[in-house]
């Protein structure tokens, strides 16, 4: 299941957590699978690395990282919470998603009508357009207040362990948005590298909420929560004290 769903879940879209999320509560996939899928998921972070050049190298060794922990998560979790309960699938549940609101607050049911096949695409782009435009002014007008970047850099500790805890919670805020403004700090020189990875391997669009909209156990969300923030951490934190494996990474692929 985890290795099946690695195969999509490296390329950049927004939607793929929420489908996780849906047959998660449905029981159609497992708790490690699930993670496995937030785990892997960059959202529309990584076309965004583009934006500096010499920052996009450290695209495939996010999707290497991520691959790797995902799957040490999925088989850790698996095999340290079984999963016995099995649930019938409920057929009435396909309507009710056809008349829920999607990434872009249009019904799913749409997708039946032609205009879709266009509106939604550039409605979505337009959307990314403002949320990466509205990230770059506020963080242009704080690097302008503090005077300059090194000093804004300085100020949120960026060679300090302490940036990457902080990067790995903020990367549970659940929106689309989350993603964009963490490698939009990554690409002004704001956070380094470890607390970029911590931060993108906590960050699930909007599938935690979907997941907290479609499953009514608490218990179970808030140790789906955990086991992703304590990834997270963990993540970065080795990362952080092993950079030279992004290094081995890099020189194996480029």
């Amino acid at each position: 299941g985890p290795f099946f769903f690695f195969c999509f879940s490296v390329i950049p879209e927004c939607g793929y957590q929420v489908i996780a999320a849906t047959f998660y509560s449905r029981r159609m996939i497992t708790r490690g699978t699930l993670l496995a899928f937030f785990i892997s998921c960059s959202d529309d972070a990584l076309p965004l690395l583009f934006l500096d050049l010499s920052k996009s190298a450290v695209i495939i060794p996010i999707i290497v990282i991520k691959i790797i922990v995902g799957i040490l998560v999925a088989y850790t979790v698996d095999l340290l919470f079984a999963f016995n309960n099995k649930v019938t699938e409920n057929v009435n549940a396909i309507n009710t998603d056809l008349n829920e609101p999607a990434c872009c607050h249009h019904r799913i049911s749409t997708i039946e009508n032609l205009p879709y096949w266009w509106m939604h695409p550039l409605t979505h782009t337009f959307n990314m357009f403002m949320f990466t435009f509205l990230s770059l002014l506020l963080i242009e007008s704080a690097i302008n207040g503090f005077g300059g970047a090194d000093r804004l850099a300085e100020f949120l500790m960026i060679n300090s362990p302490i940036s990457v805890i902080v990067l790995a919670v903020f990367g549970l805020i659940p929106n689309c948005v989350t993603s964009i403004f963490i490698a939009l700090l990554f690409v002004k020189g704001l956070i380094s590298f470890p607390a970029l990875i911590a931060g993108l391997v906590t960050t699930t669009g909007l599938g935690l909420s979907t997941l907290v909209k479609r499953q009514q156990k608490s218990s179970d969300n808030t140790l789906i929560t955990v086991l992703l923030l304590v990834s997270g951490i963990l993540t970065g934190l080795f990362v952080y004290y092993n950079m030279q494996l992004v290094e081995v990474i890099k020189s194996f692929f480029y």
